[in-house]
Parts: structure tokens; C-alpha cells; sequence
């Protein structure tokens, strides 16, 4: 397995809010996941939104890590998720961060099927420990 942090923020957010929030993911990750063996390497990619956001997130449970991170400065949305390596899969045909997506190609699409419902327990989730 390719190693490597993860982390998905959303293409719908301002270029230096998703920075921002990539880094907010990337250090929560690594406070509450201390163990994960994530390797050297952070990949970043996008969603197109906070539901296509959520519809990976919910995807991921169960298969590693994940930290999610709540923006407080704008109504607590869901920005960016980070994921330990065993989400590569699940993430690979994301576009990378920062690059325009393809009409043909939506997020959504790509995460059609998904499970619906929240992801309880986890951080920053509604209901789940405090990401801050």
C-alpha cells in the first residue's frame, strides 16, 4: 500500500479558505490519530461540495482514519476531511485541489451510492468530539 495523509477540501470554497482548511485537517488529523502510519507524503484533493464531502466521509467509515473538520467561522460546515492511506482507493479519482473539475466528471457522480445518514463519533461531526 501507497502510503500517505489524505486530505479532501472542497472545491466550492474560496482557493485561500481551502488552504486554510486543509491545514486545520491535516494537523487535527495527526493530534487524533497519532498512531496511523500515514508515511511522509499529504495528497490533496477536492469534492465539489459539502454534500459530496460528507457522501466520502460516510464512504470511508470503517476503512481508516478519518478526522473531519467543522469551520466555526462559517456556520460550522463541513470543509475538508483528512484520511489515513487506506482510503487511497476511495479517493483516487478525485481531482487534485486547486485544479478545475470536469463538467462530465462530478464528485457526486463519482461517490453515487453512498450511504445515507451522518457518520456519528467522529471528530467535528455533529455529535462527535470537538474538532477544534
Amino acid at each position: 500500500m501507497r502510503k500517505g495523509l489524505y486530505v479532501v477540501v472542497r472545491s466550492d470554497l474560496p482557493i485561500g479558505l481551502q488552504m486554510a482548511q486543509l491545514g486545520h485537517a491535516a494537523f487535527t488529523f495527526g493530534r487524533e490519530h497519532p498512531d496511523a502510519d500515514v508515511g511522509e507524503n499529504i495528497y490533496v484533493k477536492s469534492a465539489a461540495s459539502e454534500p459530496a464531502l460528507l457522501r466520502l466521509v460516510q464512504r470511508a467509515v470503517g476503512l481508516c482514519p478519518i478526522t473531519v473538520f467543522h469551520e466555526p467561522d462559517i456556520g460550522g460546515q463541513l470543509t475538508a476531511a483528512a484520511f489515513g492511506a487506506e482510503a487511497r482507493g476511495l479517493l483516487s479519482a478525485l481531482p487534485l485541489a486547486g485544479k478545475p473539475q470536469a463538467a462530465c466528471c462530478s464528485v457526486a457522480e463519482s461517490c453515487a451510492g453512498a450511504t445515507p445518514g451522518g457518520a456519528p463519533g467522529m471528530a467535528g461531526a455533529p455529535g462527535g468530539p470537538a474538532a477544534g
